[in-house]
Parts: C-alpha cells; sequence; structure tokens
C-alpha cells in the first residue's frame, strides 16, 4: 500500500491555497512559509539601508568629482549589490523546511517576480540614501535627466543579475549549509576579477568575460565620466613634498633655451612690454623673477629657484656688463631678452654646468602652484584614460544589455535545473 502524501498529515487549514500561490498558477507555497520569506526580505531592506549609509558616509565628498573618488564609488557601488543580490536568493530553494518548494516553471516564475521586486527596492534605497549624505547625483545623466536616477537602473541590473545567478545556486543545492558554503566563492569570484583591484597574469584575462563585477564597475564609471575627471592623488603625493630638496645639474644653455622657448608662456606674457633707458636688461629680466640682483641679499629660503637658476648668467665682468648695460631707447622685453639669448659669449658658455639645491616648494611658486596642480592632475588623468569608460549613450546601453543578458542565462538555467531535478529525481 502506498505512503500516503506528507501533505496529508498537515490541518486543512495550512493546505489552503495562499494569494501567492494562485499568482504563481499552482505553485506550492504555504502561508508559513510566504510569512518567513516575507521577514528574511525585510532584513535584507534593512541590511541594505546600513550598507548604503556607510557608503554615502565615506566616498560622497569626492565621488564623481576626482577619479579616485569615482573608482571608489563604483566599486562600493558594485560589490554592495552583489552582495544584495546574492543574499536575497541564495536561500530560495533550499531552506531547510518541512515541506520545500517545488522547483516547477510556476514557482520558480513567483520567485522571480518576488527577488525582482526586492532588487528594486533595495535600489531605490541605496541610491536615495547616497544623495541624502550628499553624493554628486543631481548631474545631468546622458539618457535620463538626472545620473541618480540612471545609477538606479544600473544598480538594479547589477542587484537583480547577482540576485538570478544565486537563485540558480539555490536551486541545484538541497540544504542551506551546501548553498552557504559556496556563496563566499561567488563573492570571491566576483571581487577577484572586478578588473581593477588585482593584477592578474594574462592567462586569466578570458575569465573578466564571464564577472558581472567588471561590467557593473565599468558601467558606473562610465556614467560618472571619469576619464574627464582630474586624479587627485598624483598632485597630493607631490604637494606633500614642498620641503624636499633635490639636487639638479643646470647649464647655461638650458637657460638660454628656457627664454627662447616660443612656449614658455611667463615669458610670453611680457614679451611686449616696453622699457626705457632708465632700465638695463638684468633689472627687466628681474621683473620676471628670472636675474637676480647683485644688491639682493636674500636668504636662500626666499631666493626664487629663477633667481638661482639665472645667477648662471653671472659668469663674469663680460656677462655682468652685458646684465647692467642701460637700454637705449624704448624697446620691448622680448627684444631685451633676445639680445641676451644672441649674445655670442653665452652660446660659448652654453656647456658650463653648476649644481644646485632646489626645493620642490620653490619650484610650484615660481611656476605657479594652481598652474602646476591643473597641469599635473590633467596629464596623469589623460594618462590613465580607458577606451570602456567612454561617456558615451553608446557604452552604457551596451553595459546595460550585457548585465541584462547574464540575468537571463542565469535564469534560463534556473528551469533546466528544475528540468533535470523533476524529470531524474
Amino acid at each position: 500500500m502506498p505512503e500516503p502524501a506528507a501533505e496529508e498529515y498537515l490541518p486543512r487549514r495550512r493546505r489552503k491555497k495562499h494569494w501567492i500561490q494562485l499568482l504563481g498558477g499552482g505553485a506550492e507555497i504555504e502561508p508559513v512559509q510566504s510569512i518567513s520569506m516575507r521577514g528574511y526580505n525585510l532584513k535584507m531592506l534593512l541590511m541594505s539601508l546600513a550598507i548604503a549609509f556607510f557608503i554615502g558616509l565615506f566616498v560622497r565628498r569626492d565621488a564623481f568629482i576626482t577619479k579616485e573618488g569615482t573608482f571608489k564609488i563604483a566599486y562600493a557601488l558594485t560589490f554592495a549589490c552583489i552582495w544584495n543580490g546574492c543574499f536575497n536568493a541564495i536561500l530560495t530553494f533550499c531552506r531547510e523546511r518541512k515541506q520545500p518548494i517545488k522547483l516547477s516553471v510556476s514557482s520558480i516564475c513567483v520567485q522571480c517576480l518576488r527577488q525582482t521586486a526586492l532588487c528594486f527596492a533595495q535600489s531605490v534605497i541605496l541610491i536615495s540614501v547616497c544623495w541624502l549624505m550628499g553624493t554628486k547625483l543631481n548631474e545631468k545623466g546622458l539618457l535620463l535627466p538626472v545620473l541618480g536616477l540612471e545609477l538606479c537602473v544600473t544598480v538594479f541590473l547589477i542587484t537583480w543579475t547577482a540576485d538570478l545567478l544565486c537563485l540558480l545556486l539555490s536551486s541545484l543545492f538541497r540544504s542551506a549549509f551546501h548553498a552557504l558554503f559556496a556563496l563566499p566563492f561567488v563573492l570571491a569570484f566576483q571581487v577577484l576579477f572586478s578588473g581593477g583591484l588585482l593584477a592578474l597574469p594574462a592567462w586569466a584575462q578570458p575569465i573578466f568575460t564571464v564577472s558581472i563585477s567588471q561590467y557593473a564597475v565599468r558601467c558606473i564609471a562610465a556614467q560618472g565620466d571619469i576619464n574627464h575627471l582630474p586624479l587627485a592623488s598624483v598632485w597630493n603625493t607631490l604637494s606633500n613634498m614642498r620641503d624636499t630638496t633635490l639636487d639638479a645639474s643646470i647649464t647655461v644653455g638650458q637657460v638660454i633655451d628656457y627664454l627662447k622657448n616660443e612656449e614658455n608662456s611667463l615669458i610670453n606674457s611680457h614679451r611686449e612690454d616696453e622699457l626705457t633707458g632708465s632700465i638695463s636688461i638684468g633689472d627687466a629680466l628681474s621683473l620676471l623673477g628670472v636675474i637676480r640682483q647683485n644688491n639682493a641679499e636674500e636668504e636662500p629660503a626666499k631666493t626664487t629657484i629663477w633667481q638661482r637658476i639665472a645667477s648662471l648668467l653671472r659668469l663674469n665682468t663680460v656677462t655682468d656688463r652685458i646684465l647692467d648695460k642701460k637700454i637705449q631707447g624704448s624697446i620691448t622685453l622680448g627684444d631685451g631678452i633676445d639680445m641676451l639669448t644672441h649674445n655670442a659669449y653665452l652660446e660659448q658658455e652654453r656647456d658650463r654646468e653648476i649644481t644646485l639645491k632646489i626645493r620642490l616648494g620653490d619650484v610650484y611658486d615660481a611656476l605657479g602652484e594652481d598652474r602646476v596642480q591643473t597641469f599635473i592632475q590633467q596629464k596623469s588623468a589623460f594618462a590613465l584614460q580607458n577606451a570602456g569608460y567612454t561617456h558615451t549613450i553608446q557604452n552604457i546601453i551596451y553595459f546595460w544589455l550585457i548585465l541584462a543578458a547574464f540575468a537571463l542565462v542565469y535564469l534560463a538555467c534556473t528551469f533546466v535545473s528544475a528540468y533535470f531535478q523533476r524529470t531524474f529525481r
């Protein structure tokens, strides 16, 4: 005589169909189990709130302002979404219950709808909390009016893809212990193959193509236009080295070449200044901070770098007479510089070399600290530009489609897993 079904031992009131069962077209889900899952989902929403708070607390200042800050929030949002998605679904089909959910098409569809709603709520919480804590999300987006709305779509796709990946894993394991045992390996894989945290050998590069995290990070970085943001870390390092003294060797020829340089903005900005007969060539160049006056007895710490370099030109009485020569009539400063740089004696002394102790702070002051900072940030940022982070509509849509394709593949694999388990069990 066949044994009665397990559900015949249950009270009739517990076999009553729940509204989720009706929505799923007959998926056998008990009301008690449904209440337990709602409690679990509430905990996941609270965890998303806590994660969003910490992300906003630590990366809100320079997010989407500097290249480093944008990378930080890209990785933070990516791993937060993968964390949320994985824990949303890892126990869906393998909870330790008296009567687990049957792996049928209808039950998988019900769970997919529930997980989609949960992922959407988590995405809204994550972006809203970051915005309320001061993260720069009110910039204009490419596809949507506000950058925050675009990021919400990206965050949802990342969370949903990770959710469906763990929904697949949940369908493969019969117990929660085995599912949770596999979860750290999934998270570690996403961290290792995110494309920026660790340098991996060439043979591991093809593995990047199956990593959710690398596409997620690229998408957020592209939305933040990271290629055109300044790189602050290089300048911060150099700024902290202001008091560092360097031993530099320079020749008379290098000084002359500096004065001759047609692209020198400092010289070019004063070349048209008119000089009268009451001023010498040395006095004129002193206006630029290039030549130190003979009677200027400044302390070494206050002497500018150009004054130290220009002291090379005072080689002997011959060059002194050149620099002290009074200007006859009215000429421009550019004409005076040309007279000096085309002097035959100075040309003969081009190879004369002297070692100077140069303080980096003096170099910043001579060139203009703001100008040096802008130059270093722009050039270092340009050197790190990546075609994968291009701020274009096509690029962002491409990453969205990739994430959606991953999600649909995981969902299809879940249906295949359910089919084989029902067929061969």
